[in-house]
């Protein structure tokens, strides 16, 4: 079985995986495992809370016509949980009393930026360069946070990008697909705002 036929089939059953994924290729009759890769998930297990765009959360600010805007996706997993860098990229470290709390926002080429906030504490220092699916902090729930969860943003430039579209193959392109899991691969260690 091709890979690109294999990821066909892990898309139709509806499986939002990333990193690493070994899958059994007993269609092909060899019996041997293949390797597909996709961008890293921020988290191994989650469940989406919170969608990007127009919400009714009043503590949103407004933007882009509507009177409150979420910017990103929020994702709850378990409480602690490492947080994975998606792509590759330099890391900013940033400790807020509102806003996204304690977060680390990854630069990556092109003006793209990636964001991860409420963090409880980081794995990464400012400045440092962080290497796709690291660990760079603990899922938490500092600054505006109503519970533990970890808020999610791509931006370009200072604007906001819909997660789902950047990485569909990672969350789906709507909210059907609002869980997900990442299995630990043998090279990885082992509430909405």
């Amino acid at each position: 079985m091709g890979s690109v036929l294999l990821w066909a089939v892990i898309m139709a059953v509806g499986v939002p995986l990333g990193g690493v994924l070994l899958v059994e290729a007993a269609a092909s009759g060899t019996g041997t495992a293949e390797t597909v890769v996709r961008p890293s998930a921020p988290m191994r297990l989650w469940t989406v809370t919170q969608e990007y765009g127009c919400t009714g959360v009043p503590m949103e600010p407004a933007r882009e016509g509507c009177p409150h805007f979420h910017s990103g996706l929020d994702l709850v997993g378990p409480r602690g949980a490492e947080v994975l860098a998606v792509w590759s990229g330099r890391a900013e470290v940033v400790l807020a009393a509102t806003g996204f709390g304690l977060h680390v926002v990854l630069r990556h080429a092109d003006g793209l930026s990636t964001l991860y906030g409420h963090l409880d504490g980081v794995a990464v220092s400012s400045g440092a360069y962080v290497s796709e699916g690291q660990v760079i902090g603990y899922e938490g729930c500092t600054g505006n946070s109503t519970g533990p969860h970890l808020h999610f943003e791509v931006r370009s430039g200072d604007q906001p990008l819909s997660p789902r579209e950047v990485f569909k193959e990672i969350f789906g392109s709507d909210s059907s697909s609002d869980a997900g899991t990442l299995p630990v691969s043998p090279t990885q260690g082992g509430n909405s705002k």
